[in-house]
């Protein structure tokens, strides 16, 4: 997942890019009418990787009865530290693969409101009641910039995420391991297995 798939974009040169809104109001109830599902928030997780992890989160957080879990592997969850480098790579990439210029926050000026809706730390009471599943790697490739400056600003932020989430008495698995920005497939299964033991039972 891209940052203009998880985002109605604030700005698009290519038409209409309304991924959130096809997600949350016609992906999720046709899912519902077409398989044997509980179409409720104990029946509901929500997972992600990388930019799909940060889009977790996002969506856990801003549509609160959907989801019951929510997993995050190396996707960011902070938005505005370190000048929000993280809101800048967004608007940066979906502006050169998604939105021929346009932008999903708005530039050069952001549209604060839309980023503090999406920013998980400044959501962290809506993480309240569900199960929270983090994974980020502490020994990205050194060679590899892209991999290095990913994963290094996905520790510090699900760092700073995971500090509101204590601060707030709202219980969280987390996993730091060594590595960069990569699913790590033991760590998918177990939050799998996870997601299973959360969720209404068939």
């Amino acid at each position: 997942m891209r940052w203009a798939t998880a985002s109605n974009p604030v700005a698009s040169n290519v038409g209409p890019r309304n991924w959130e809104t096809f997600h949350i109001a016609q992906l999720l109830p046709w899912v519902d009418a077409n398989f044997r599902t509980y179409a409720e928030y104990d029946g509901r997780a929500v997972s992600g990787f990388s930019m799909g992890g940060f889009g977790a989160l996002k969506y856990a957080a801003k549509y609160y009865g959907h989801f019951a879990s929510v997993s995050s592997h190396s996707g960011p969850a902070s938005l505005r530290r370190d000048a929000g480098l993280v809101t800048h790579w967004a608007n940066l990439s979906s502006a050169a693969v998604e939105l021929g210029g346009g932008t999903v926050y708005g530039a050069p000026l952001w549209d604060e409101v839309r980023v503090s809706a999406d920013n998980p730390v400044q959501r962290v009471g809506s993480y309240r009641n569900k199960r929270v599943f983090l994974v980020a790697g502490t020994s990205p490739d050194p060679v590899n910039w892209f991999d290095t400056v990913n994963e290094t600003q996905v520790l510090a932020g699900q760092r700073e995420f995971r500090g509101t989430l204590g601060a707030a008495g709202i219980p969280h698995e987390w996993h730091e391991v060594p590595g960069g920005h990569f699913v790590r497939p033991e760590l998918f299964r177990r939050d799998l297995d996870g997601i299973v033991a959360r969720l209404r039972k068939a």
